[in-house]
């Protein structure tokens, strides 16, 4: 390094300048720390040598503070660099075809990243505010985009991370990308573009529904990268009309698929179409066909198997939040014996469980409201499911082929999905809605009068059902006859089969039927579960209880609720269980009618 003075006709404090300017710019230059300092030190000596400061200390304490002026106005002024079309400051970063490089007030060298990587875009959350950044980095002679959280860019650990996407990030050079990365968003945090986006589909206002909303991006990271068009709508179209005059069972499940999203507008609960039977009747074809409305219909894309934890099936119910969940084989689902009421239960709610983090506070909690689609091999309401499940489901079971050809129909629908979505929702916002909330009102009306045998949450379902097929034909055209109310007569409970007191009453009767000698009141050989008289059946309290945990009802709720109708008795002091003398033994039992009010007796 060159420590010669500069000219003589210059002022000491002129001389010092010229000096100081001479070794800052090195320190901006290709120059070696160690080589540096011996520089540095061999100009203070001569410096000191030619009277313009009084010891070596003293003009490396000028110089120290002379550098910390310049970085300051060097850092304030901007360092243009173009990013493949985006043109940023990176303040003392210095870009090449090396990446992003630097030098620190010592002169040592920081790289960055080897290789161009700049934020090109701030991305928002329009659910929670939370804000990410599009990364732009160049590798493989082209330019690379991927969207992180801002975490992901603040921490080593996190940073490091990236590399599984090809950045160019490790241990011993993640400080120093996370410092340009913080430097280039915030000299350009008003320059970059912004743009929001959400990880959930749906109703945002009556004229904006996403993800065909295109002022705001969808998230790829769940089921909502299969929601998009490929092939040809009226091949889709011809498929779905051929369909539809197959069998009534097709009808049911496109409309079921077309009215998840007025599930919300019309400030309904979600429900359930299942399809139940043995395999080969086409049930997931069918399922298929409800996916293609909005997206890819191919299994594990669109159409889903419920093979999931809790928490998986309440993140896709929530990403899709106003568009159908479709699942099939729904017995994966099973909690315990026989059991698909917590299933139900969790989808059917519309709201995921509430959930701590790791600071203490409450997580967000996610809802849905939509339709669920499902297939399976068994129905999903038993005779011990809850008056809430029976609510919740509308069970199907075909009893004929649902297509005429069901390979060629998942060869179609694989190839040609995704338009009719678009269009029903454009189809709604010219004003539908409105429309249709009015004619489900008038028939959901007029069915509640009628003297059809059904409860009041299954009206609602199967009103929606109704006018949303008559809007779907006017929006697409179809030709055939729109769903009536006797297209579901056949596949719906009773309000007597949908009640669990009445279904638990029928349980104690077969079970007493079953075991008959068992209820003797007395004898020396064999088991006595209790004894019958005078038009009641008693049942000793364990054996009560046993039976109905078995068969999945709740011996206290079911007790109670029979006693409530006149099904069962309870003792004058209020207790649900009387006292009985059985085998000998003074017990407590449970008092059920052996006969309803004008039966006949069932054994």
């Amino acid at each position: 390094m060159d420590n010669t003075l500069p000219a003589t006709d210059l002022s000491p404090g002129e001389q010092l300048k010229e000096i100081f300017a001479g070794l800052y710019h090195k320190t901006l230059q290709d120059c070696n720390i160690f080589d540096f300092e011996i520089a540095l030190e061999a100009t203070a000596k001569t410096a000191k040598n030619n009277g313009l400061v009084s010891s070596v200390k003293q003009f490396k304490d000028l110089y120290h503070k002379y550098k910390r002026e310049q970085t300051k106005v060097y850092t304030s002024a901007q360092n243009l660099y173009d990013f493949g079309g985006i043109v940023l400051d990176t303040g003392t970063w210095q870009i090449n075809d090396d990446g992003a490089i630097r030098r620190n007030v010592n002169g040592e060298e920081q790289i960055a990243c080897p290789h161009q990587i700049c934020i090109c875009e701030r991305v928002i959350d329009i659910n929670t505010d939370l804000e990410k950044v599009k990364l732009k980095f160049y590798l493989d002679d082209d330019w690379h985009y991927l969207v992180v959280d801002k975490s992901t860019i603040s921490t080593v650990k996190k940073i490091v991370a990236l590399s599984d996407n090809g950045i160019m990030v490790t241990d011993g050079n993640a400080k120093y990308l996370i410092a340009y990365l913080q430097d280039v968003g915030r000299l350009n945090r008003k320059a970059l573009p912004v743009k929001y986006y959400t990880e959930k589909a749906g109703w945002l206002s009556d004229k904006l529904f996403l993800p065909y909303a295109k002022q705001i991006q969808i998230s790829n990271d769940s089921i909502l990268r299969h929601v998009h068009a490929a092939g040809d709508f009226d091949v889709w179209r011809d498929l779905a009309a051929k369909a539809r005059q197959t069998s009534v069972v097709n009808k049911i499940v496109l409309a079921a698929s077309f009215a998840s999203v007025l599930v919300e507008p019309l400030n309904l609960l979600n429900f359930f179409v299942h399809l139940w039977g043995a395999s080969g009747a086409g049930k997931t074809v069918a399922l298929m066909l409800a996916s293609s409305v909005w997206g890819n219909p191919a299994l594990s894309k669109y159409t889903l198997s419920f093979y999931s934890t809790a928490v998986g099936m309440e993140r896709t119910a929530s990403a899709l939040k106003n568009l159908p969940l479709v699942l099939d084989e729904f017995q994966y689902v099973k909690c315990g014996k026989n059991n698909f009421d917590a299933g139900v239960y969790l989808l059917g709610n519309g709201v995921a469980k509430s959930r701590g983090t790791r600071t203490g506070s409450l997580d967000r909690v996610d809802c849905w409201r939509n339709t669920i689609i499902t297939s399976g091999e068994t129905p999903i309401a038993e005779n011990h499911s809850a008056t809430g499940v029976y609510n919740r489901v509308l069970e199907i079971e075909p009893q004929d082929k649902l297509f005429d050809d069901g390979n060629a129909a998942v060869s179609t629908l694989i190839c040609n999905y995704g338009f009719a979505g678009k269009k029903w929702i454009d189809y709604l916002m010219s004003g539908k809605i409105d429309e249709i909330k009015a004619d489900f009102v008038n028939l959901r009306a007029n069915l509640s009068k009628s003297d059809i045998n059904m409860t009041g949450k299954q009206i609602d379902s199967i009103s929606l059902l109704i006018e949303t097929d008559k809007a779907v034909i006017d929006c697409f055209g179809f030709t055939d006859e729109p769903l009536c109310a006797d297209d579901f007569l056949s596949f719906l409970p009773t309000k007597q089969d949908v009640d669990v007191t009445e279904r638990a009453y029928q349980f104690c009767l077969q079970f007493v039927a079953a075991n008959k000698v068992k209820f003797c009141g007395d004898s020396e050989v064999g088991e006595v579960w209790g004894r019958i008289n005078d038009g009641y059946v008693y049942i000793l309290g364990n054996v009560f209880d046993k039976a109905l945990q078995d068969a999945g009802f709740s011996p206290r709720a079911a007790l109670k609720m029979m006693i409530d109708k006149g099904l069962a008795r309870g003792d004058k002091q209020g207790k649900s269980k009387v006292p009985q003398r059985v085998n000998g033994t003074l017990t407590r039992c449970a008092c059920i009618r052996m006969t309803q009010q004008g039966a006949n007796p069932p054994f």
